[in-house]
């Protein structure tokens, strides 16, 4: 059987069908990791986690409540001058606090930073930092914002992304990881409802343990 069409004639077999879009499949899976394979021809890309004074940070190693400088560099191979867009999403459990431009790390308190480029646009934004500027050819960048570690737990890193604003595919990326946020060392957890509360295991999500609470315990809490 055919799909038939009385100007063209037989186009293309139910037979082949599948096969032609397999064949398509495949097209779009080796253009995938052309453009995968040319990132990092076009643009460099890294992130670093500093503290207030400049030492380095394991982001595994966070305390609920520290503030944390998050310096985004990076390098364009391009000839040519390019409009660059910085965006780096934020983990869970991160929120911006401020921006840092060219003149904080030349005249304030983070000359460690060294020289930061001056960004037409830099955006706090709830879920992310965004950075536009003109960037010539062959020039370094570096930009930097503070954050603070607002809530305990561990959450996926993203990694920094800078690419052209007019060819999105000419990009690069950084390493992403694991961020780990821990209560300060005089702050414990504990049980809201009394150690008289019986809990137990009812479930398991992602590796986390699931406990509740008979309602019988909830009834006596609440009475005393």
């Amino acid at each position: 059987s055919c799909c038939f069409n009385k100007k063209r004639g037989c186009l293309i077999t139910l037979r082949v069908l599948p096969l032609y879009i397999n064949f398509v499949k495949m097209l779009n899976f080796l253009c995938y990791f052309r453009k995968q394979a040319k990132v990092n021809k076009d643009f460099a890309a890294g992130k670093r986690l500093l503290s207030m004074s400049g030492a380095a940070i394991d982001p595994a190693t966070l305390r609920q409540g520290a503030r944390i400088i998050v310096l985004v560099s990076g390098r364009s191979m391009q000839e040519r001058s390019v409009a660059l867009v910085v965006d780096d999403a934020l983990p869970a459990g991160f929120e911006i606090e401020t921006t840092l431009g060219a003149d904080d790390a030349q005249n304030g308190p983070f000359k460690f930073l060294g020289e930061l480029t001056a960004a037409d646009v830099q955006e706090s934004r709830d879920d992310r930092f965004i950075a536009a500027l003109d960037l010539e050819g062959n020039k370094p960048f570096a930009l930097a914002y503070v954050v603070r570690a607002v809530t305990p737990g561990e959450f996926f890193l993203p990694g920094a992304v800078a690419k052209d604003m007019y060819r999105p595919s000419l990009c690069a990326r950084s390493d992403a990881g694991r961020a780990v946020i821990a209560l300060p060392p005089h702050q414990v957890e504990v049980d809201p409802l009394g150690s008289d509360v019986e809990f137990r295991r009812i479930g398991e999500v992602g590796g986390d343990t699931i406990l509740g609470v008979p309602v019988a315990g909830l009834e006596e809490a609440w009475r005393t």
